[in-house]
C-alpha cells in the first residue's frame, strides 16, 4: 500500500481523537488561561485542577495539532487555533468543541452503523430518551448546546442581516431560537423591528438573559412553547437549523403551524446548509449524518425544501447563498 495513502486513511480514522482533544482543551479553559501569556505546566495544573501527567500528555497532543505551542517541555503558549476556543472570542467555538465531545453528540455518533442499518435515530438507544428530551433533563449540556447554536448564529448572522430585507416588518419571530442571537442581530440592525424568541420552556431563562445583556429587553421577548403545537404571530419567521432536526412529516407540521400563524404577506427565512449533488465536497453531507444519528432529521436540497414548503401551503421564493457554508431559503404563502 502507498505510504501516503496509508497515512491519510489512518489520520481520517483517528478523527475521534481530535474531537476529544478539542473537547478536553475547551472544557479545561486552556485558551482562557493562555490568553495573556505563556504558562508553565505547574501553573496550568493549578488553574485547571488536572493531574500533572495527564495534562502534560493532553498538551503534547494539543501541540501536535497546533492547538497550543510548546515553548519548552514545561512552558505552553497560545496559537491562532486555540484563540477560537477563548470564551470571549467573537463567535467562540468553545461551546461547539464541548458539545461535540459531550454525551448528547458523542454517544449517538458511536452508533452510526446502527443508524445506517435501521434508518433510525440513535439518541434513545444511546441516551435513554430523544435528543431534545435528554437536553431538557441535562441543563449543563443544554447550556453548552445553546451556546454552540449561538456561536454558529454569530458566524452566519452578519450574512443574514446583509441579505435579509426586514424593511416594513413589525415583528420577527426566531422559532426554536435558543438564546436568540440571530433575531437580536436583526433587531440591532433595524431600529423599527421588534422580535420574539420562541423555544422550549427550558431555554427561556437563557434567552432572557442574553436579550438583556444585548440591551434589547424592551424590543425582544422570550416565549416558551412547542412549535409542534403553535407559534406566535409575526411578519417574518426565522428557522435557523430547525428543519434539519426533523423528518419530512414533522417539518410539514412545523411549517403548517407557521403558515397558520402568519399573515398572507408574511415570510419565512430558513437558514440551513444546502445539500448539493452526490459527491460534492463540504460539511453538509457530514452534518446530514449527525441529523440521522441524533434526531432522525436530514439536510436537504433546494428541491426537497420546495416540496416540504408546498405541503404546508408555502412556496420557495428564493435561495440566497451567503459568504459562509449556509444558505437562506426564503418562502412565502402560495
Amino acid at each position: 500500500m502507498d505510504n501516503e495513502l496509508w497515512l491519510a486513511m489512518t489520520d481520517l480514522l483517528r478523527g475521534y481523537q481530535k474531537t476529544q482533544i478539542g473537547c478536553a482543551v475547551a472544557s479545561l479553559s486552556i485558551a482562557d488561561h493562555l490568553a495573556a501569556r505563556p504558562l508553565s505546566l505547574e501553573a496550568l495544573v493549578e488553574k485547571t485542577g488536572a493531574n500533572p501527567d495527564g495534562l502534560r500528555r493532553l498538551l503534547r497532543g494539543a501541540a501536535s495539532l497546533g492547538l497550543v505551542r510548546a515553548e519548552s517541555d514545561d512552558l505552553f503558549a497560545s496559537t491562532p487555533m486555540l484563540e477560537t476556543l477563548r470564551s470571549d472570542a467573537q463567535a467562540s467555538l468553545r461551546a461547539v468543541a464541548i458539545m461535540h465531545g459531550s454525551p448528547n453528540h458523542w454517544r449517538p455518533w458511536g452508533r452510526l452503523i446502527d443508524a445506517v442499518r435501521t434508518g433510525q435515530a440513535q439518541a434513545v438507544a444511546a441516551l435513554g430518551r430523544p435528543a431534545f428530551n435528554y437536553l431538557a433533563a441535562n441543563p449543563d449540556e443544554a447550556s453548552f448546546f445553546a451556546k454552540a447554536m449561538q456561536s454558529t448564529s454569530e458566524f452566519v448572522q452578519a450574512e443574514v442581516v446583509r441579505l435579509l430585507d426586514t424593511n416594513g416588518v413589525a415583528t420577527a419571530a426566531d422559532i426554536g431560537g435558543a438564546n436568540g442571537a440571530l433575531v437580536c442581530a436583526l433587531i440591532a440592525a433595524n431600529p423599527t423591528l421588534n422580535g420574539i424568541v420562541f423555544d422550549l420552556p427550558y431555554a427561556v431563562d437563557g434567552a432572557t438573559a442574553f436579550i438583556k445583556a444585548k440591551g434589547l429587553a424592551d424590543r425582544v421577548e422570550a416565549i416558551g412553547g412547542d412549535f409542534f403545537e403553535s407559534v406566535p404571530a409575526a411578519g417574518l419567521y426565522l428557522l435557523k437549523f430547525i428543519l434539519r432536526d426533523w423528518d419530512d412529516a414533522a417539518c410539514v407540521k412545523i411549517l403548517t403551524n407557521v403558515r397558520r400563524a402568519m399573515a398572507d404577506d408574511g415570510r419565512i427565512a430558513i437558514v440551513e446548509l444546502r445539500l448539493g449533488p452526490m459527491g460534492e465536497p463540504g460539511r453538509a453531507p457530514l452534518v446530514d449524518l449527525t441529523m440521522l444519528t441524533l434526531a432522525g432529521g436530514r439536510e436537504r436540497t433546494p428541491d426537497e425544501y420546495g416540496k416540504l414548503l408546498a405541503s404546508a401551503g408555502l412556496k420557495l421564493a428564493s435561495v440566497k447563498e451567503t459568504n459562509s457554508p449556509f444558505s437562506i431559503f426564503e418562502a412565502v404563502p402560495v
